[in-house]
């Protein structure tokens, strides 16, 4: 038997459910926009990792070397992260990176800053 106190939670889950025929997928998206979803839960880490894995190019970053003053990327050696998020998190790391080091940069690329990636 459930106990009453989450009965409200089940019952909403049963109605995303009836809207979405029954795609986990979908319910969650639901539960989400509707900001229901508790993205701190170790449930929806291991559920968002395999929802990359299956459904997005995805990469992992083996190895990040942290220089002082260097990038900064927010993800972890060991998470699957979307191809399109390590991308747009790279840019901007980049982005900000780039006109602190740019006489740095011309000696490395000799004074084609195209030459940076």
């Amino acid at each position: 038997k459930t106990p009453e106190e989450f009965h409200q939670a089940w019952n909403q889950y049963l109605d995303y459910a009836k809207q979405h025929n029954d795609k986990f997928d979908q319910i969650v998206a639901a539960a989400g926009e509707d900001h229901l979803l508790d993205t701190n839960s170790d449930f929806y880490k291991e559920w968002i990792q395999d929802h990359i894995y299956k459904e997005n190019y995805h990469v992992r970053l083996q190895w990040s070397e942290e220089r002082p003053e260097g990038p900064i990327l927010p993800f972890k050696e060991t998470e699957l992260i979307s191809y399109q998020d390590f991308a747009r998190e790279l840019y901007k790391a980049n982005q900000s990176f780039y006109p602190l080091h740019q006489e740095g940069l011309k000696q490395v690329t000799g004074g084609h800053p195209e030459g940076y990636i």
